[in-house]
């Protein structure tokens, strides 16, 4: 990977990630400098395309928005949201607008390459900030969705999720808490079931009687739906919780 950026944003997010010694997977960079280091060259190592040609590719590949790039955006936009929240302030987004913004992310951490990304840019303690200070039913249940995402077959997002004490101290309050007919604890059910995997430590905390508690009340009261997917969790588990 280059770390050349001509790009101003491109260099902001850079000199950033690098104070942390990240280094993301899909930057752009090396794409670019692999477009104009071998792409245009002959056979006798000449280019074949014109400067002019060399420019637009350039302008084309700075205008591209690599998945890095979006993710921190969408971190940025979300730390703003909260911080402009907290101080009483009109926020420059609406949560309708941060929703979308979370669901883009959840699209983005599917990959597994991307998700570990995100946790290169600890943009897990930004959802461990949401889930602790956002009320509404419709951005937790996209936050419990993304960190679903993160956890689903990949082990250093399951370890990642799993060191954060917030979102582990989040995650038991809101499973004895939230009633059982809440699309909320549906997602927290779907998360458990992506997160435990073979993992014994995990499997032995959400085995613990705060949560049997509640999944005792889910097979006797819920629906058929979180019934369903409960049932799925708990055959995964190697010890079963009662």
């Amino acid at each position: 990977m280059s770390d050349s950026h001509d790009n101003q944003h491109d260099r902001k997010i850079w000199n950033e990630s690098t104070s942390k010694k990240v280094e993301f997977e899909n930057m752009n960079d090396g794409l670019l400098n692999f477009c104009l280091s071998y792409g245009f060259k002959g056979e006798d190592n000449r280019p074949k395309a014109s400067k002019e040609d060399m420019e637009w590719l350039k302008k084309v590949m700075d205008s591209i928005e690599s998945d890095a790039k979006l993710m921190y955006s969408i971190l940025e936009k979300s730390d703003k949201y909260l911080t402009q929240k907290s101080k009483g302030e009109k926020t420059e987004i609406s949560e309708e607008q941060l929703k979308v913004e979370l669901n883009n992310l959840e699209e983005l951490v599917e990959s597994i390459d991307n998700a570990n990304d995100f946790i290169k840019m600890n943009g897990q303690y930004e959802l461990g900030k949401l889930l602790l200070e956002i009320k509404n039913e419709d951005i937790l249940f996209t936050v419990w969705w993304v960190l679903q995402s993160i956890v689903q077959n990949n082990p250093i997002g399951q370890r990642a999720i799993y060191q954060n004490d917030v979102i582990m101290n989040v995650l038991k309050n809101q499973i004895s808490t939230l009633p059982v007919g809440s699309k909320v604890l549906f997602k927290i059910i779907c998360f458990i079931c992506s997160f435990i995997t073979e993992n014994e430590q995990i499997q032995k905390m959400v085995s613990s009687s705060t949560f049997v508690e509640k999944y005792k009340q889910i097979l006797s009261t819920g629906d058929e739906k979180i019934i369903d997917r409960l049932n799925y969790t708990l055959n995964k588990f190697k010890h079963k919780p009662f």
